[in-house]
């Protein structure tokens, strides 16, 4: 991997990380997401210009329900993880939105769109997906108890 190709995927790991950090910070809301997507539009827009300028891509009445439908998705999963954090802890609430959308991705497009991943996609998914279970697991010397998104310590200390 190059130099480059490193700095592109930390930053992309720093920006995403702070992302989920101010959004539980800040008490989120509406608001806040609105101001997140009308930022992240106005940073993006001049490259994705730039590639239907550049791929002479054509805009038809399917891609325009395919695009509005993404915005749809990604609003509710934004308006979703806003009220998680609103109400739960980032180290519980953040672990169960990365794991949910590898298991819908391939839950949707096996079911819907027939398509037949093959063996290394299907350990991938099922990797992303069991850390939940591994990182929701109680540590050493905690008593063992349900997970709660109100919770505030990571366990309680065995009697």
């Amino acid at each position: 991997m190059t130099g480059l190709a490193i700095a592109l995927v930390l930053g992309a790991a720093l920006i995403h990380a702070s992302w989920n950090y101010l959004l539980k910070k800040s008490g989120g809301g509406i608001g806040f997401v609105w101001a997140f997507a009308a930022l992240s539009s106005l940073l993006y827009a001049p490259l994705a210009v730039g590639v239907v300028i550049v791929q002479r891509f054509e805009f038809t009445i399917e891609v325009l329900a395919f695009l509005f439908a993404s915005a749809v998705l990604h609003t509710a999963y934004y308006l979703l993880l806003d009220r998680g954090y609103r109400h739960g802890d980032l180290s519980v609430v953040y672990p169960l939105a990365r794991a949910t959308g590898p298991f819908l991705t391939v839950l949707v497009a096996v079911a819907l769109l027939g398509e037949r991943p093959g063996i290394v996609a299907l350990c991938g998914a099922a990797l992303v997906v069991g850390e939940l279970f591994f990182w929701r697991r109680a540590p050493p010397g905690c008593a063992r108890r349900a997970p709660r998104a109100e919770s505030r310590s990571r366990c309680s200390p065995v009697a």
